[in-house]
């Protein structure tokens, strides 16, 4: 039987597992159809059950662990599982936060904002000094099991 795809929308709480019995929560700030990416606040509150909604509803932007761009499916093929709706989500309290963006090549860095349209195009950008930038995730898309090592080394 084919397992009913999820709908993934802004404002939806998620549990991500990281180890067997180990669960962080994140909200979806924003979702991209066009690209089937969402942006994700994912927060250090591990609990050893999927989290309830009461339990992450006050948690907010400024609280975040960190914030990211994943590919929308594991969210929404349920390999994390939904949470619930939060019913007082505002864009306004979820920012689009600033990520940086790394040339290797030619060793410049730039802060940037993404397009909320796409979430894989920039709308602003910033220049920045080699010696600036620790504060920002470097931008960049994250499949499941990425964004789980990001979060497991974040924790450490």
């Amino acid at each position: 039987m084919v397992k009913k795809k999820q709908n993934v929308v802004a404002g939806n709480w998620y549990g991500m597992r990281l180890r067997r019995s180990e669960y962080v929560p994140l909200i979806v700030a924003r979702y991209a159809p066009s690209t089937d990416a969402a942006l994700v606040y994912v927060f250090d509150a591990c609990s050893k059950q999927c989290p309830v909604l009461n339990s992450v509803r006050n948690l907010s932007a400024s609280s975040a662990l960190t914030a990211f761009v994943v590919s929308a499916d594991p969210l929404a093929d349920g390999l994390w599982p939904l949470i619930g709706k939060d019913p007082d989500f505002s864009k306004e309290k979820w920012p689009m936060p600033w990520f940086l963006e790394v040339d290797p090549l030619i060793n410049i860095k730039w802060r940037v904002k993404l397009n909320e349209d796409d979430l894989m195009t920039t709308c602003v950008s910033e220049r920045l000094s080699l010696d600036e930038g620790e504060e920002y995730t470097e931008i960049g898309i994250c499949g499941r099991d990425f964004a789980k090592a990001i979060i497991k080394d974040l924790l450490k």
